[in-house]
């Protein structure tokens, strides 16, 4: 009997437990353009932190990545990309506030050959 109320007990507190929060950020969508957008993301915090990147795009076939990006690292950064008009959205485990502090992501149009030239930069938030 005892067993069964600790259980109950557990159930019930698991129940009212906080669901897990996550950070999104996204930016404006972009055009297809010239050739690819891709999203990219490093991380400005001091710890390190898993995040998801996604280029959503307009016709339902999303491209995604997930990275643990270490602190102040952009020669590692985390990114998808697709040949498709689009907007980039990034998410990871807690507030959206926590995210914006740990994390800077842009959405860019640019082209996949040299010189590799950017055609436009949005800034997700």
């Amino acid at each position: 009997m005892q067993r069964l109320l600790a259980l109950a007990a557990f159930a019930f507190a698991l129940g009212l437990a906080a669901p897990l929060q996550a950070g999104t950020l996204t930016s404006p969508a972009l055009f297809q353009g010239v050739d690819q957008n891709v999203c990219q993301v490093v991380n400005v915090g001091t710890k390190p932190i898993e995040v998801t990147v996604e280029v959503v795009n307009f016709n339902g076939t999303d491209t995604a990545e997930t990275c643990t990006l270490q602190p102040n690292d952009v020669a590692n950064s985390c990114q998808a990309f697709a040949n498709d008009s689009g907007f980039c959205r990034v998410t990871a485990a807690g507030s959206d506030a926590k995210l914006r502090k740990s994390v800077r992501a842009v959405m860019m149009n640019r082209s996949t050959a040299p010189p590799f030239e950017i055609f436009a930069t949005v800034e997700a938030r």
